[in-house]
């Protein structure tokens, strides 16, 4: 596999390892938004393996979250182990899932030391075999210009603290002054340069007592000075290449092959993750748009038919007007034109009835399409909250705005068509005001063309005297009305009468 370094390199369980390999475990979970406080309890259920896997892979790898039984949390271990083994190359033999499962330090640092030597010091076109020296060929041609700095070997050479501070005055101009440091003072040396470099994003994977030879300042009472007593060399030779490869790879911006393909396929997953979220919202908001449409064409189809019915309407009116060349038949023809009106009123009633009831049920269901059109909207804006809550910030800025145009477009919409619900209410008002104004000129119409009643049938020969009289009489007289006069009472207004019957001399006019 690809963890054939060598085996001296590895030491578990050792506490400076442990504490490297969290930092660095915790430095690139911090991309998926994952902490890790212990190696030995954290990596049981298998769930920050899978996750570190995608991050430092790029690849998706299925998991169950969160892990209840034992069950579960073997089957994230065995997926892991074996994405490892297929998919990164790793060489797996000796590894027992039921100790990870346990929590069993030494397996679970020695999965960790694969994936560091797999995804980490494939460096600079070098192999892992060869990723340490490749490291120190690159300090020593990076601090060349200070001669009193040396670098032979990983194990001895930044002790002092120097050959760091080096690096960093090398790498980060005007941070720090080779000069002014106390070339004795190794201890302030190496903590200077680890909080330089973590300033400028290179995560403290070593703690400056982790660097340096462990010393002591002491006065000599011979020399009358102080001296440096050295008590016990604390370097970890694993640890401090992987510190120089986060250093190498943040100074000079280069990073190994497999990180990067892994940063070039998260940036895919996630282009085409909101892509297909852009795809969905333009969806929606296109079915949208085609029933507010569909919405819109019933109302303008339901406005036609009304004014239709109010054109036809007023057709009517217009034909049924007396003319001058209008015949005055004495006895069969007002009753013929009035049985034809009252025809012609209750077809016309029942046509009204049923326009009413049509134009009142088409608003029902607009009311309830609307109603179902803004729940549709509260939820596609919960969908958007959710999904803009996953994103960075970018992705949230450009999706508040879209949403909030997509929001703009519709109350819009709304507005409109709760203006054209207002118009076609209007409308039908107006209709049923000039529906009851042709019924009453109906009524009049009616009583107009109504015969004329004589209390006697005046003779032919005497036209003259008899007509005055029959008219006195017909001023004057009063007698019951009859069935007929009651029916049309029903569709007329109040008529020049006098005591029950109709006035003669306004049937002339």
């Amino acid at each position: 596999g690809s963890s054939a370094l060598p085996s001296s390199w590895f030491t578990y369980p050792d506490t400076v390892q442990c504490k490297t390999f969290l930092r660095w475990v915790n430095y690139k979970l911090q991309q998926c938004n994952r902490c890790v406080s212990s190696l030995q309890e954290d990596f049981r259920d298998g769930v920050n393996l899978c996750a570190l896997l995608e991050v430092l892979s790029g690849v998706s790898v299925e998991f169950k979250e969160p892990c209840q039984l034992r069950g579960e949390r073997m089957h994230n271990i065995h997926t892991a182990l074996s994405f490892m083994s297929e998919r990164a190359g790793i060489n797996t033999l000796g590894w027992d899932g039921d100790e990870v499962e346990r929590g069993y330090l030494p397996t679970i640092q020695a999965v960790i030391y694969a994936l560091i030597t797999r995804f980490e010091l494939c460096i600079g076109g070098s192999s892992p075999v060869h990723a340490k020296q490749f490291l120190l060929e690159w300090v020593k041609s990076s601090v060349t210009q200070h001669a009193y700095v040396k670098v032979n070997n990983i194990k001895n050479s930044f002790q002092d603290g120097l050959a760091l501070c080096a690096l960093v005055s090398r790498y980060l101009p005007g941070k720090l002054n080779m000069d002014l440091l106390d070339r004795r003072d190794a201890l302030k040396n190496s903590q200077l340069a680890v909080h330089m470099a973590e300033e400028n994003g290179v995560p403290a994977l070593l703690d400056a007592i982790d660097l340096v030879t462990t010393s002591q300042k002491k006065f000599d009472e011979v020399s009358q000075s102080s001296v440096y007593e050295v008590t016990a060399p604390s370097v970890d030779e694993f640890s401090l290449v992987v510190y120089l490869s986060m250093l190498y790879q943040v100074f000079t911006g280069q990073q190994s092959a497999s990180l990067l393909e892994g940063k070039r396929r998260r940036r895919s997953s996630t282009s085409s993750r909101q892509q297909s979220a852009s795809d969905r919202e333009m969806v929606e908001l296109r079915s949208s748009v085609e029933k507010m449409s569909e919405q819109v064409k019933a109302l303008e189809a339901d406005r036609d038919k009304a004014l239709f019915v109010a054109k036809e309407l007023r057709k009517f009116v217009d034909e049924i007007k007396p003319s001058a060349e209008t015949p005055t038949h004495p006895v069969s023809w007002p009753h013929s034109a009035n049985s034809h009106l009252e025809l012609q009123v209750m077809r016309q009633e029942k046509l009204l009835v049923a326009s009413n009831s049509a134009v009142l049920r088409g608003l029902q269901m607009l009311r309830k399409e609307e109603v179902t059109r803004q729940t549709s909207m509260q939820q596609l804006l919960d969908n958007v909250r959710k999904e803009a809550d996953q994103r960075n910030d970018e992705t949230l800025a450009a999706c508040h705005s879209r949403y909030e145009q997509l929001l703009k477009a519709s109350r819009q919409e709304c507005q409109r068509l709760h203006e054209l619900n207002d118009r076609l209410l209007e409308q039908l008002e107006e209709r049923d005001k000039m529906m009851r104004s042709m019924q009453q000129e109906m009524a009049v119409l009616i009583g107009v063309r109504r015969p004329r009643a004589h209390d006697g049938a005046p003779s032919a020969s005497g036209s003259g005297g008899s007509s005055s009289n029959g008219l006195a009489n017909g001023r004057t007289g009063a007698s019951p009305l009859t069935d007929e006069d009651a029916k049309m009472a029903t569709y007329s207004t109040p008529r020049a009468v006098t005591g029950g019957r109709f006035a003669p001399g306004a049937a002339a006019n």
